[in-house]
């Protein structure tokens, strides 16, 4: 598997989201924000965020797919990161959470640019910290968009969308 695979660029994605999140300044009435990745089955904790990749593309535009100066074969790639914001409505102070959440997941994409690929799969997510590479990811739109209410009424999503770009090398 290269160093600039699909799961290095999401697993360096999901490492960097975690940790920016973490370094957040919280008010005293949202005491912490639990990220869930890959929406797995497990019970979650409102509020929190969750993260999901949708790949969109890989594409062949340089010559030959000649990359570094010529020395690696790659192409263009593309994702989107989609992170939700979740909140209950059976808390009355639903809605500042979600406009706090909101602000939070704002300020972490403004303040960052690109993100460094990580080798993730040499040593798994249980391994620690992965060893930084010399590739980046870069971070571009983010959008917010609407969503059709939950089944559960109790339930409150926003939802965004962050296109990012890398060259996966072979």
């Amino acid at each position: 598997m290269s160093t600039t695979s699909t799961f290095n660029v999401e697993a360096s994605l999901n490492y960097w989201f975690q940790t920016q999140v973490a370094a957040q300044s919280l008010p005293a009435w949202l005491t912490s924000v639990p990220v869930v990745f890959d929406m797995q089955e497990v019970t979650i904790s409102l509020p929190c965020l969750s993260v999901v990749h949708i790949g969109v593309a890989s594409r062949d535009i340089w010559q030959g797919r000649h990359v570094d100066g010529g020395t690696t074969k790659g192409l263009s790639s593309a994702g989107l990161m989609q992170v939700d914001a979740w909140a209950t409505r059976r808390n009355v102070d639903w809605y500042m959470q979600m406009m706090s959440l909101d602000g939070l997941v704002r300020d972490i994409f403004v303040n960052t640019a690109n993100v460094v690929i990580s080798n993730w799969a040499a040593i798994g997510y249980a391994g620690g910290t992965a060893t930084a590479l010399t590739f980046k990811i870069d971070l571009s739109d983010i959008e917010y968009l609407a969503t059709a209410p939950d089944p559960n009424p109790d339930i409150e999503r926003r939802r965004f969308l962050v296109r990012y770009d890398w060259t996966q090398r072979g």
